[in-house]
């Protein structure tokens, strides 16, 4: 397995509300086929958002997104950059697991395309 780090930043595009909004792209490869980049949205070098994806062959999976109150609309944005990302290697699905109460990040995934498909179950260990 080939361990790097590969640290590139994009500038983003103009969102409201924000001064100078910047996303920082820190992409760990692992091997040809499986990539996990962490994307940091900074608003004026204040950390608003961060995001860690999963590239595998056939799909991506966010493992987590999290916005500060103080970094609305920049959710949307990093998600159009993982669908992005995600089509340029054929990837067609995106997955990522949200929980049960979450429900105003429920209607945000829904607004961004995504639908519930399974449910995840877990158990406590002692």
């Amino acid at each position: 397995m080939n361990l790097g780090l590969e640290v590139t930043s994009i500038q983003s595009k103009a969102v409201a509300g924000f001064a100078k909004a910047r996303l920082n792209l820190v992409q760990i490869v692992q091997d040809e086929v499986e990539r996990r980049p962490v994307l940091v949205a900074e608003d004026n070098g204040a950390v608003v958002a961060i995001a860690l994806v999963s590239y595998a062959e056939t799909y991506a999976t966010i493992e987590d997104i999290i916005v500060s109150p103080s970094g609305v609309g920049i959710g949307k944005e990093i998600m159009d950059w993982i669908a992005t990302e995600a089509l340029s290697p054929g990837i067609h699905r995106i997955f990522l697991e949200s929980g049960i109460n979450n429900e105003r990040a429920h209607r945000f995934f829904e607004r961004e395309g995504f639908h519930a498909t399974s449910v995840v179950m877990m158990r406590f260990l002692k």
